[in-house]
């Protein structure tokens, strides 16, 4: 069976390993000339980490990773700690695997390396699909410059903005989320926040928040800031003066303005998102990845609900005997879980926005009380999330 997979982020580059690994013909089409260091970094829970042993590329990524402590929500504000979880303890004894903080480029190279080991499988890059045809006998990827690429079955891993998904769901809208974020890296030897050294914090405050990871193996912080705010039409990422993120960021705790005060370049994302798709496949034609469900990302999820996308599709393609029945279950199959994660995403958004701070204070001394009395609370909101296996 050949494979076309239009997009070689994670979402693509994972599902092209598994697929050349169980034997499939498979060619990735990427619109860059090469992997893009866009300065970012994600972060990747147990039900994640489980899919990167399934790539067989955990020893890979290990010189790249940090794994963090624990979560803090701190106040943006004056920097207190409002609730604290010990991630990694609950990760070892109760989940498997590791949540792990590491840079997108890294996790990305790991990937392609490993995709350049298969012998079945080939990434094009500075080449972009833009739409499709499907024919009786099989379908055809048109790319931009004109080209034709025949193949049984076309996936499209092509972000949020897929053009794959506009020909499919021509009437589906991905819309402005009325934030935007700051993205920022900067050294830790800049840096003499200890707690923010050793744990991802999750910083709150009226109308905007922030959340600080810990990237190569300790070198790094990864800042993003997200703001309520307009945007201007089309600038999806742009370098911006970091005048306006310290102007955004005002008052704030100094622990988490030095890190703006210490970066050299500050790129600013407008932050988009969509309703639930009630339908993901045209015929032998199927979305994933944020092309499928784009996402807030305030729960951390976006890289690793692709990489769960990349699994179960894998894994329907090898168990049906027609490609339709494969997409058809990967699609029943995903969307509730990936449906459910895009709305708690927005309402985790919302939360951390609150503008009121007695009420926030308020809200997570009640969390902390609730978490006393019963001890697995957390874990048991976290189960349906983090223990989910392939």
């Amino acid at each position: 069976m050949n494979v076309v997979i239009s997009g070689g982020g994670i979402a693509g580059l994972s599902t092209g390993i598994l697929l050349s690994q169980m034997g499939f013909k498979v060619d990735i089409f990427e619109i860059s000339s090469s992997l893009r260091d866009l300065g970012t970094g994600v972060q990747i829970s147990p039900n994640g980490y489980r899919v990167l042993q399934l790539l067989n590329v955990e020893k890979e990524i290990a010189p790249h990773i940090f794994e963090p402590e624990n979560i803090h929500i701190r106040d943006g504000l004056n920097g207190s700690t409002h609730l604290s979880f010990p991630i990694k303890e609950m990760t070892k004894n109760i989940w498997g695997g590791k949540y792990l903080n590491i840079k997108r480029f890294d996790l990305s190279k790991v990937l392609l390396d490993e995709l350049n080991k298969q012998k079945s499988a080939k990434i094009h890059f500075s080449k972009n699909i833009i739409n499709y045809r499907q024919t009786k006998k099989d379908i055809v990827a048109i790319s931009e410059d004109g080209s034709c690429i025949p193949c049984d079955v076309l996936i499209a891993a092509d972000g949020t903005f897929s053009k794959i998904r506009q020909q499919m769901l021509p009437k589906e809208k991905i819309n402005y989320t009325g934030n935007f974020a700051w993205r920022a890296l900067v050294d830790t030897k800049d840096i003499n926040d200890q707690c923010l050294l050793k744990n991802n914090c999750i910083w709150t405050g009226p109308r905007k928040h922030a959340v600080t990871t810990i990237l190569k193996n300790g070198s790094l912080i990864n800042f993003v800031g997200v703001i309520k705010g307009s945007q201007k039409k089309n600038n999806l990422n742009f370098v911006e003066n970091k005048q306006f993120a310290l102007k955004d960021f005002n008052g704030w705790s100094h622990n988490l303005v030095s890190i703006i005060e210490s970066a050299k370049k500050i790129h600013k994302w407008p932050i988009y998102s969509a309703l639930p798709f009630k339908r993901w496949t045209d015929q032998n034609v199927v979305l994933i990845g944020d092309a499928a469900h784009p996402m807030a990302p305030s729960m951390a999820q976006g890289a690793v609900q692709a990489l769960e996308d990349s699994a179960v599709l894998a894994k329907q393609l090898q168990r049906n005997s027609t490609t339709y029945h494969s997409l058809y279950n990967f699609h029943k199959v995903r969307l509730p879980r990936t449906s459910q994660i895009q709305k708690l995403s927005k309402k985790n958004m919302h939360l951390f926005h609150l503008p009121n701070r007695f009420l926030v204070k308020i809200m997570y001394l009640i969390i902390r009380i609730l978490t006393r009395m019963i001890p697995n609370l957390l874990q048991k909101r976290l189960n349906w999330i983090y223990k989910f296996s392939i």
